[in-house]
């Protein structure tokens, strides 16, 4: 499902907080539409990629073993299935390349909640990266923040929240992007 609509050149998103939030923020960069404005956009929809994880989705897709069976990560079944999931976000990014805008996407923090498989959530983001870099989307890589075990270290994570990242995070998103040195 879609969570905005396009018309006339203008977006709409279909939550009336998220639709606020657009209206104050094209109020703030001097726009009637964030598809009028020829501002680079730094963005993260759709980059919860642990709520595609969440474990209640994919155990149908488990062997009798309760594991995903080899290779499964890697098919052509699973690939479809990513590319429905990310669509309502990629048609977002699309819209926005397509008037030309420079667009770069901040990866998430790599934090998965035990409610989630990282595994999935790894190749789900994967398909993402792939999928953001055809349209011609930069990716700020945050992996850079993580341990050995591919999660993110505690310096960068938010207390107390098992998923969001904290201002030091921020800070090397903004870093990579180019607004600090």
């Amino acid at each position: 499902m879609p969570f905005c609509e396009y018309e006339d050149s203008k977006i709409r998103f279909q939550s009336d907080d998220m639709q606020e939030l657009h209206q104050q923020l094209c109020q703030m960069i001097g726009t009637d539409n964030l598809l009028s404005t020829d501002l680079p956009i730094l963005c993260t929809i759709g980059s919860g990629f642990h709520v595609a994880a969440t474990k209640a989705l994919w155990g149908s897709f488990k062997n009798d073993q309760g594991d995903f069976d080899a290779g499964f990560l890697q098919s052509t079944l699973f690939d479809e299935i990513c590319k429905g999931l990310l669509e309502p976000s990629l048609q977002f990014y699309k819209a926005l390349r397509d008037t030309g805008c420079a667009v770069q996407f901040a990866l998430p923090p790599q934090r998965c909640p035990d409610t989630s498989d990282i595994r999935v959530m790894q190749a789900v983001q994967a398909h993402s990266i792939l999928r953001l870099q055809d349209l011609g989307c930069g990716i700020i890589d945050t992996r850079a923040t993580t341990s050995l075990d591919g999660q993110q270290r505690d310096d960068f994570c938010k207390a107390n929240d098992p998923i969001h990242g904290n201002e030091a995070f921020g800070a090397v998103i903004l870093k990579q992007a180019g607004y600090f040195s």
